[in-house]
């Protein structure tokens, strides 16, 4: 009985390694040949998959902020930067391309009470925010772009 538990145990590690161990690449997602669009991902149909919108943010700030997105009545956190420092982060694919709400970039700095927002930002994608906290947060400024 002790054998069969014990094989139980190491076909459940295996199959959990393997899954830890897949390529990356998304479900239902492949990569075009090359050509033109070369590394376009496209869905199982065929049609192109939507290009992500990165967000860099780089902090100027004393303190580490965490960074959030918020549309509507919903926060995604994305992470923190510390200060002095600068990260990227993938935006949800559900808000972009929202004609009717618009996304406004969050930051809370890490032990303050006071946080921060920018106005609304319609974002497209595959395009990319560059997001530069400032000291003083109403100094902050985001830029919109293609890649």
């Amino acid at each position: 009985m002790q054998a069969l538990k014990t094989l139980a145990a190491a076909v459940a590690v295996t199959l959990t390694l393997n899954a830890c161990a897949s390529s990356g690449a998304s479900l239902g997602a492949r990569s075009l040949p090359d050509g033109p669009q070369a590394g376009l991902r496209v869905t199982e149909s065929g049609t192109p998959a939507p290009q992500p919108v990165m967000l860099k943010v780089s902090n100027y700030n004393w303190m580490d902020v965490v960074v959030y997105a918020v549309q509507g009545n919903s926060r995604v956190r994305l992470g923190q930067v510390t200060t002095m420092g600068s990260a990227s982060f993938r935006l949800p694919a559900s808000m972009v391309n929202n004609a009717v709400q618009s996304v406004r970039l969050m930051v809370d700095p890490v032990g303050s009470t006071q946080g921060w927002q920018t106005e609304g930002i319609s974002l497209r994608a595959g395009e990319q925010v560059q997001f530069n906290v400032q000291n003083s947060l109403p100094l902050s400024s985001v830029m919109v772009g293609s890649r």
